[in-house]
This record gives structure tokens, C-alpha cells and sequence, in this order.
């Protein structure tokens, strides 16, 4: 939470995505934070698209990757 109040992004969705993995029963518990990354995330990107950042996240495990874009899904991005 502290990469996102002091807008570090990229450290954000990092963390997030290790303690999803780390949790995955408590993953909607961090959908306030996700929300704050998609809204930044919209800003920085209109033309943003899941596909494309599925293709390029470097997870290896399909349903840790599963997991992490139904959480983007979620909070408005398409």
C-alpha cells in the first residue's frame, strides 16, 4: 500500500500480484488498491487492453495469471 499512496506504480501491481499469489482466497480484499491502479493505468493509457498485457505479464503459472487479470477484469479494465 505504500508503493501506491507514493504512486509507484509499477512496485504497486508487484506487490499486489505477490501477495495474490501468496493469498488467492484474499484477493478481492485488494480490490481498493487495484481500482487506484486501474484508473492510473486509464490515464496514463486510454488504448490499454487486457490481452495485450496478459501476453505480456511475466507469470508463469496459468492460474496465478488467470487470477490476477479476473482482478483487472473486475475493477474496469477491458
Amino acid at each position: 500500500m505504500v508503493y501506491l499512496w507514493q504512486k509507484q506504480y509499477a512496485h504497486t501491481l508487484t506487490e499486489m500480484e505477490r501477495a495474490i499469489t501468496l493469498d488467492p482466497d484474499n484477493a478481492y480484499g485488494y480490490a481498493y488498491a487495484w481500482r487506484a491502479e486501474a484508473s492510473e493505468v486509464l490515464r496514463l493509457n486510454p488504448q490499454f487492453s487486457l490481452e495485450v498485457h496478459k501476453q505480456r505479464m511475466p507469470i508463469k503459472d496459468p492460474a496465478v495469471l488467470e487470477r490476477h487479470i479476473e482482478a483487472l477484469r473486475k475493477v474496469g479494465l477491458k
